[in-house]
């Protein structure tokens, strides 16, 4: 890992600034360890900041602290993600999140693209059914029905039945 950066998420009491009537508190009450985040760049007094993004919902959960945000921004460029480290709850009521900001060097980017690929097929295998010709149950079921079927016709099955 090229660099490392661990920070508590902020402004997780106020509304979301992408859906002012969605407070972030709820948002944050919904996530879990090792969900994965973006971050998007803003301007908050003039100065330069960070939201955090759900890529699943695409609202803001809270921001990074300001005094983290000048440690972050020169590293936005390169190969990055960042992940809930831990959830913790407030003494009032609410929740709040410690995020883990890690950049990758090519080498692990280009790993962890190929990792995620990888289990992408294997998900897209494990949802799709198999053919209902190709379910082995399906050829020993018609196996004993032939099977059975051969017996009556040539008195067979008939003789150990005891009739």
């Amino acid at each position: 890992m090229k660099y490392h950066k661990m920070f508590h998420l902020h402004g997780i009491r106020f509304e979301s600034r992408k859906d002012p009537s969605v407070n972030r508190q709820r948002l944050v009450e919904r996530i879990s360890k090792d969900s994965i985040f973006d971050l998007e760049r803003y301007e908050y007094k003039g100065e330069p900041a960070l939201m955090v993004i759900d890529p699943k919902t695409g609202l803001d959960v809270g921001v990074v602290p300001a005094g983290d945000v000048e440690k972050i921004l020169p590293h936005l460029d390169s190969p990055f993600f960042v992940r809930v480290d831990d959830l913790y709850d407030f003494d009032d009521g609410g929740c709040g999140a410690r995020l883990q900001f890690c950049v990758l060097s090519d080498k692990e980017w280009q790993e962890m693209q190929e990792e995620a690929e990888r289990l992408d097929q294997a998900k897209k295998k494990k949802k799709e059914p198999r053919p209902i010709y190709m379910q082995w149950w399906l050829y020993v079921a018609i196996f004993f029905v032939v099977v059975t079927v051969i017996m009556m016709i040539t008195g067979e099955f008939w003789e150990r039945m005891g009739v």
